[in-house]
């Protein structure tokens, strides 16, 4: 399981929709003090993931969990 690294910080453990899918939930503080939180799918889940989610939020991804087929290297 990842850990806190960089900027990213791990907290709680979820388990989201229908298929009762297992997620976490993180946050990114900016250097400016902001913090951005997401639930992120944890099935797969990598450090690579979780930036590239918070990427997505930041270029517009309004949806409350990042799921794995939101991961498709369009952000």
């Amino acid at each position: 399981m990842i850990k806190d690294f960089e900027e990213y910080e791990r907290l709680e453990s979820v388990t989201v929709g229908s298929k009762f899918t297992p997620a976490v939930k993180w946050v990114k503080r900016y250097p400016s003090g902001l913090t951005g939180e997401m639930f992120i799918e944890s099935l797969g889940l990598t450090r690579a993931t979780v930036r590239e989610a918070f990427d997505a939020q930041e270029s517009g991804f309004s949806g409350w969990v990042f799921w794995r087929e939101n991961s498709k290297g369009r952000w």
